[in-house]
Parts: C-alpha cells; structure tokens; sequence
C-alpha cells in the first residue's frame, strides 16, 4: 500500500518537532530521535501463569475449524497463482484475526541450533531430493503419471483432526514422536478403522513416552549429552512387540532439554497400557501415500526443509524456496500429513499439495496446518522416503475404557430364575392387582413453601447494585466450564453470574486447581460473546467454554496469579495492543482522511501535537470501522525514517522528509504482514513468505 500517507499533514512530527526547536525538520527529527524515549511499550508481567496452578482436563478437547483452516489455505494458494480468493466465512476470519496475534507471540525458529555444518555440505538440493526431482518414478515412485487428479477428490482430509488439538514440541527435536502420537491417536478415533473408537471425544497420548520408545539404545541411561532426534519407525515396532503407549497426564511431556535425552529415568506413570499398535502397515511413494489418505490414515512423514517451509502462511511451493531452512531441522523433520488438496492452477507444482499438520504450536502455517506441494515433496525428500516403505499404523489395540468409551451398555444376561412365559420372576407371591376403578384416597395438602427471597424488586436491585466482594459471598452459583489455554490445552474453570442492574452481565471466573479448590475469582463483562476487561475485549463466552488472555487474545493480555491471596488477575502486555478508545480519534484532536485501498487515517490537529510528540502514533481504519492504533519508532538505521508499528508488529514505514515512500505492509515490508479488513482492520504477521 505504497503512498499511503502522502498528506502534508501526517508529517505531524517533523513540523511539531520544527516548532518546538525553530530548527529545520531533518535537525528537529535528529533531535526528537535522540531524545525520545516510548511511554508504551512491552512491560514485564507479574506473578505466575494462572494456567500454572489450574487442572489440565485431558477428556475434552478445543475444536479445530478444519473448513477454516481450508479456506486459508485455498486463499493463500490462489494468491501465489495470481488468482485471488476472499475469505468470506466467519471462521475463516475468525481464524485469520487468531492468526494475527497469535504469531506475534510465537517463535517459529525456535530451535536455532548452528547449521552451518548441513547447510555447507548440503549446497542446494540432497542427493534424495535431487533423485525425485529428476527422475520422479525412482525409487518408490514419486511421478503421478497415468493417474488422472480428476478422478481424485478436490480436497480430502482425514477425519478426526478436529478434535485433536495441535501440538507444541516446544525446544526439544522430538518431532519423529509427536509424528507416531499424532497418527495414533487421529487412528483411535477412525470412523471405521478396526479396533479403534469414534465415540471418544479427544484422545491425549505420551509424546514423552513415545520418544522413549523411539530411541531404543537410550532406553538404559537416557544418553547423556545424545545428539537430540529420533525415528517414529522404531517406536511404532515396538509398540507392535508388546510395548503400550499411556495418557499424557500419566507420562507428561516436558519441553526443554535436560542432562540426558529421555529425560532418564522416566516416572512409574510412563508404564501406563492404554494402547498398542496390533497390525502395522506399510506405505510407498505417492500412490501408495493418496491411498492411505483416502482410507482415512494419517502418515507420519519426513523430509529436509527448505526457508519457505520453516516460515509460511499455509501454502509450501518449490517456486517460494530462496534456500535451506535455518533451524536444526533443516537436515530432517517429521510430521503428519492428513490430506491433499488438488492445485488446478499449479501444474508447475505437480498440481496437488499434500495437507501437514506440524508439531510447533499454532502460530505455524495456518493454525498448525499448511500444504505443501508435490514439486517440493520431490525436492525435499530423505534417501529413505524415496527408496522404501514407510510404516504406518494400520489397527489399534485400546484398554477398555477407551475401547467401550460412549458405546451401548450391553444387554444383561437372562437371570436363572426368570420365567419368560410368565413374564416375571418365579415367585409364590404374585403382583397385587389394582382395579382401576378403585379411587385414590386423597392426600394432605402441603403446607405453603417458605418465600425464600422476600424483598421486593427495588430491593433487590439496590442490594445489587452494592456489588459486594464475591470472595465474602456464599449464594453464588458456580458452574465448571473448559478454559482454553496456552498450546491448545484445556483446563479446569468455573463460573459464576452475577446480575447487576443498569450495566453488561458481569462474569466471575476462577481457575479450579487439580484439588478440585478455586481460587480467588476475576471479575469480567459479558458483553454476548464477548469478555471485557477494563474496555478491551480479553477473551470470548462459548457457553460450556471460555477463552481468556489465550489464544488470539494472548498478545494483548496474560492471565496471572497472586499467590499471596491466591487471586488471578488480568494484565495488559503493551498498551499499544489495546483497543482505540473514543476520545483518542475524537473530532477535537484530529480528523481522518482518506488513504489508498479505501481505508483512512487520523491525523491530529496542531493544539494536539505537543502529546503527538510525547508518544507518537496515529490511528488507521476502514472507513466508519473500528480504529487501529499505530505507534511510531525511529528507526535507527535510518534518519527520517519512523517504523510504523501495529500491535507492537513492524508493518512499515513512515518517512518524515519523504512522504510519498512512506507505506504499509508493501515495499520493503510486504513479507512483514498483510492489511485485512472487515468490520475491524488487523494486520496478519507473515510467517516470512516469499512471493
């Protein structure tokens, strides 16, 4: 959105500055840049984690819009291939306005480990992926010539994926067991996979034991200072050997590095038998890959990975890749692919993509999923991928209560003693026979109940409206509720209405510890759907559940807690993440003025322009919609030029002595972030593409 602010008026700082020092406005912005310190900005946050002291519920699970995910993904795919599709549906955007906060806060090059090792004996493509590449019917055959893509469906994804959370690896390579858990557990919940059990609402396996399992020769000293990483296909043969995999709340994951691999010695719960691997299968190349995606399995999968995999926003295309990936897995990942999706405008790419879903949280791609196209399949695979058969679980052994989870109560067996031709138990004494026209004997009335709430409406009311501490109060009905938390998890919450007349329904919430004690509640408004917190929307009401400083909302606040009164308590990370209020764009301070691709910008009025200098920001909105604030930060390499900055995220440039250069989310910052409208206007961080 090149020009954007192109008024002679936006250069609100340099004149401020110029009449402030009755110096020139290049010598008035070299001093306002050595002077100015930011008001607002990233604060430290106090307490714990509330998340910390809550119960972790592992029967339920938060639903993943698949249709959503989808949308995104035909959007972004659309848009590498110059053909443009709007996202229309409310999850999608839902999903998107997730999305723009989400990555704000997530650190997709995590595992920044020194590859310059891989990177410089690996040049450009592996000898696997040059194989494929090349020649596509080597190996196990990565070519799909012969096989008409129409007779395949347009888009096929593998059932269950909604009620399986994405996972977070966090800082470990564990990625070859997150791969194996993942299918597992997308397998329990198979519609109709022998052996497994659709009527389970979610299922939470060991990632921490599974890794164990896939590193056989640590199993006895935990390997000490090892080289991190593992192959799924070695714990999936074990669990075919007599080897169970047990809940994750039995065996918890735990994601930094400890002084030995396994993290040795592993707890008693690890042991735990809830299920096995009774049949394992075996897949190869990319017929024999479409064909379990067809029957419904997730694959565990493998592969280098190039920039544009690490970084992206849903969409994985040979033509994107600028190089190798920079992080340590570079050389080798695992992950789950759970579908394809037909690429007509592509046949460069090989005219499909195959679904992933990653193990890095869902700041990744697009809530954890993206696709990535066959042609960089071909470029990308590992020697093993391309030259043999790759297992995969095929039918699950589950203990019971997984097994008989939501089935019908078998009928009981016929009782030794009953007699079906008289239709009762064999007994001397028979039934008493009523006569119907017998009438009752009346009963006694009962004695008036008891007015157990005498006051009188106004009374009521006043008494309401007193608001008292809820910590004092003992006629507050509490009801538990799922807290969608950090990493997709689930935790115990409960709930309390409390009426106040004149004013929003407020909401008193407060975390359940694993004890099944509450703690010291916060109050919030519900306003519909949403939940207010000092004028800012923190979080959303789902009926049975909430989200509260998660999710999309965790870039703007975080959930502590006190442990001195054992309160939980709501605090605002950057006060520039907050919503606009009224009085900052009122008409007395400035007016908006029209910007290109129809959107507006406020710009204040003179008298103002001492606060203007204080802290710097301007506002950006979609003509008669919600406000954007966007703060304003020298940039220090370069003098007279101000990084224009959304939600704490760079989303471009304002230059003082230049204004037609001035822009957002274009030019120099158009892998930054993109401009997305609706009844509000948000920026979405890029995940670095390259297009």
């Amino acid at each position: 959105m090149g020009h954007l602010l192109q008024r002679p008026r936006f250069c609100v700082l340099a004149l401020c500055a110029s009449v402030a020092t009755g110096c020139s406005s290049e010598s008035a912005l070299s001093i306002f840049s050595a002077i100015w310190r930011p008001l607002t900005g990233p604060r430290a946050l106090s307490g714990e984690s509330a998340f910390a002291i809550a119960g972790l519920r592992r029967d339920v699970a938060r639903p993943m819009d698949i249709d959503a995910v989808a949308e995104l993904i035909a959007a972004e795919a659309g848009d590498a291939g110059g053909v443009r599709r709007d996202v229309h549906s409310a999850g999608a955007e839902r999903l998107a306005a997730k999305l723009a906060r989400t990555r704000l806060i997530t650190d997709t090059r995590r595992f920044s480990k020194d590859n310059a090792e891989y990177v410089a004996s690996s040049g450009g493509l592996g000898a696997a992926g040059a194989l494929a590449a090349s020649d596509p019917d080597a190996g196990c055959g990565w070519s799909l010539s012969g096989l008409e893509l129409a007779a395949l469906d347009s888009k096929r994804v593998v059932p269950g994926l909604e009620r399986l959370p994405v996972r977070d690896q966090v800082r470990r390579g564990t990625c070859a067991a997150f791969a194996a858990v993942g299918a597992l557990e997308q397998l329990a919940l198979h519609p109709s996979a022998e052996g497994s059990n659709p009527a389970l609402p979610t299922l939470d396996l060991s990632e921490q034991r599974m890794y164990w399992l896939n590193k056989p020769e640590c199993q006895s000293d935990g390997c000490p200072g090892g080289k991190e990483g593992s192959w799924y296909g070695k714990g999936l043969s074990a669990l075919t050997a007599g080897a169970w995999l047990p809940f994750e709340s039995a065996c918890p994951y735990v994601g930094f590095v400890a002084s030995t691999d396994t993290h040795h010695p592993q707890g008693p719960g690890c042991a735990g038998d809830q299920v096995r691997v009774a049949e394992l299968g075996e897949w190869c190349g990319i017929r024999g890959l479409l064909e379990q995606l067809d029957a419904g399995y997730a694959v565990p999968f493998a592969s280098r990975l190039s920039n544009n995999w690490e970084n992206n926003d849903g969409f994985i295309s040979a033509a994107d890749m600028a190089g190798l990936g920079e992080s340590s897995h570079a050389i080798g990942h695992a992950y789950l692919v759970v579908g394809y999706q037909l690429l007509p405008n592509h046949p460069e790419e090989g005219g499909i993509c195959l679904w992933v879903r990653n193990s890095w949280g869902g700041g990744w791609g697009n809530g954890g999923y993206a696709c990535m196209t066959l042609e960089w399949v071909r470029r990308n695979l590992r020697e093993h991928m391309v030259k043999y058969g790759q297992p995969i679980a095929k039918r699950l052994e589950l203990q019971d209560d997984l097994a008989f989870f939501g089935l019908p109560e078998p009928e009981p067996e016929p009782d030794e003693d009953w007699d079906e031709d008289e239709d009762g138990p064999l007994d001397d004494d028979k039934d008493e026979i009523i006569d119907p026209n017998d009438e009752e004997e009346p009963l006694e009335p009962l004695e008036p109940e008891e007015d157990l709430d005498p006051d009188s409406e106004r009374e009521r009311d006043v008494r309401r409206q007193r608001r008292p501490d809820p910590r004092a109060r003992t006629d507050l009905v509490w009801q538990p509720v799922d807290l969608y938390g950090p990493t997709e998890a689930v935790f115990a919450a409960e709930v309390a209405a409390v009426d106040v007349v004149g004013a929003d329904d407020e909401l008193l919430v407060r975390m359940v510890k694993p004890g099944g004690v509450g703690s010291q509640p916060l109050r919030v408004i519900r306003d519909g759907e949403a939940l207010r917190y000092q004028g800012d929307v923190v979080g959303r009401w789902l009926g049975g559940a909430l989200t509260l400083c998660s999710e999309e909302y965790a870039a703007l606040c975080a959930l502590r807690h006190r442990a001195g009164d054992d309160q939980i308590y709501v605090q605002f990370r950057d006060d520039d993440r907050r919503s606009v209020r009224s009085g900052e764009v009122s008409g007395d301070r400035g007016a908006w003025y029209g910007a290109e691709l129809g959107l507006e910008v406020f710009v204040p009025h003179e008298p103002d322009l001492h606060a203007f200098l204080l802290d710097p920001k301007t506002y950006l909105r979609v003509p008669g919609g919600k406000p954007a604030r966007l703060s304003l930060r020298p940039d220090p390499t370069r003098p007279g030029v101000l990084e224009l900055r959304l939600g704490g995220l760079r989303a471009g440039v304002v230059d003082v002595l230049a204004p037609s250069a001035s822009s957002i989310c274009s030019g120099d910052d158009a892998r930054q972030c993109k401009v997305i409208a609706g009844d509000s206007l948000w920026v979405l961080p890029s995940n670095q593409r390259r297009r």
